[in-house]
């Protein structure tokens, strides 16, 4: 099993341990997994780290741009180092040049300056040339991006430094500047190619898969709308989202709609919410961690009106999520691109036949809507919150 170490640096240098995880093997979702439970361990969506370090495992850098959206995903320069080091030793030769090789290479990682990257890499190049495999291997791994290298346009590197405007026409290969999209063809440029005894053969297929004598309807795949508003691990599990009316009592009308009661009931199910906050009022101020937090879900909970809601009485999760897997004995399925959840009755014993559970799934998209979530029977779901085992009045083995 791999160890999965992942530490922070405070403001004078100093690391300090975070988490640590085994894992059965080095794939991407294993690193889901466990990032998102490491995700679990924030109180706050503020206080998610912003940067992340790690060596270049691929399967890993896909896993951080999931789990953590908005963090920029940095390469660890001892990796980096190590890793060209090690390439130096073995197709450099004699070794008498590895010092001046590593020289020039840590003149690059050191440069500061966009206009003098090139002039440095250059002279790598010019240094390195009796060896063109490490050259190329440095070049493609650490120093180029395919598309500057290959297709002379900018990366998204380059793109980030112009910022919003135009991008610099130098910037871009002559090649680019010069296109033409009119019709050109000449008798020396005509095309000679043709895909008809292709199409033939593909036409004679399909008769001969034609037996009713009509060809065979193509039923296109179903488009599943917010899909892409969940972490693409719970892709495979959801059969369906749909969707609720947006105003402001989504939450609400989630739970009523995934409860069996219809959408128009989000009433009903405010005020079976307010009176579990009322009834077991200690037990959420120790959940919740302070009255004010409690008095403040309780008042999201209260509306003058039928119409539109306010910010302040919407539904929040993972919070309100305890009321509701409480009130209704239901296991809580939580999905968002910010955190994915399952939250447990605190209360109940549960059956011991896994097929009694119900489960209930909502999704979180666009950071202010809440959509019913339709998952297939038997499917994984997402870690447990943090607060349900410190909480929790009926833990098993």
């Amino acid at each position: 099993m791999s160890l999965l170490e992942v530490v922070g640096i405070t403001s004078t240098g100093l690391t300090f341990s975070v988490a640590f995880c085994l894992l059965a093997a080095e794939k991407e979702n294993n690193f889901l997994w466990a990032l998102d439970r490491l995700k679990g361990l924030f109180f706050r969506v503020d206080s998610y780290p912003r940067v992340v370090v790690c060596d270049r495992d691929i399967a890993l850098m896909n896993a951080i741009r999931i789990v953590f959206l908005e963090a920029y995903n940095l390469l660890c320069r001892f990796h980096i180092d190590k890793n060209v080091k090690t390439k130096c030793k073995m197709l450099v030769h004699p070794r008498e040049a590895w010092d001046q090789v590593m020289e020039v290479w840590g003149s690059i990682v050191d440069c500061g300056i966009v206009e003098a990257f090139e002039d440095r890499v250059n002279a790598l190049e010019a240094v390195c040339s009796p060896w063109p495999i490490f050259v190329d291997y440095v070049m493609t791994t650490w120093c180029g991006s395919s598309l500057t290298s290959t297709h002379g346009l900018p990366c998204a590197c380059q793109l980030a430094l112009f910022g919003v405007g135009s991008i610099p026409l130098k910037s871009v290969h002559v090649m680019w500047t010069r296109l033409s999209f009119e019709d050109i063809a000449t008798e020396q440029c005509s095309s000679e190619l043709s895909i008809d005894k292709e199409f033939e053969v593909i036409v004679k297929r399909f008769k001969e898969l034609d037996v009713a004598g009509i060809l065979p309807e193509v039923v296109p795949p179903k488009s599943i709308p917010f899909l892409y508003q969940f972490p693409v691990g719970y892709h495979p599990y959801i059969l369906d989202v749909v969707d609720v009316k947006a105003d402001g009592h989504c939450g609400h009308c989630v739970v009523a709609a995934e409860l069996g009661m219809g959408e128009e009931s989000w009433a009903i199910v405010r005020m079976n919410l307010l009176k579990q906050l009322s009834e077991w009022r200690q037990e959420y101020v120790e959940l919740f961690g302070a009255d004010e937090r409690y008095e403040y879900l309780k008042k999201s909970l209260l509306i003058d009106h039928m119409s539109m809601a306010e910010t302040d009485k919407w539904m929040t999760i993972p919070d309100m999520g305890y009321a509701i897997a409480n009130r209704y004995n239901v296991i809580l399925v939580s999905l968002s691109m910010v955190q994915s959840l399952s939250i447990f009755p605190l209360r109940t014993q549960p059956p011991t036949n896994f097929r009694h559970h119900r489960i209930i799934a909502i999704g979180h998209v666009h950071g202010n809507h809440f959509v019913q979530v339709k998952l297939k029977d038997g499917c994984q779901i997402p870690p447990t919150d943090i607060l349900w085992a410190s909480h929790c009045k009926f833990i098993h083995n």
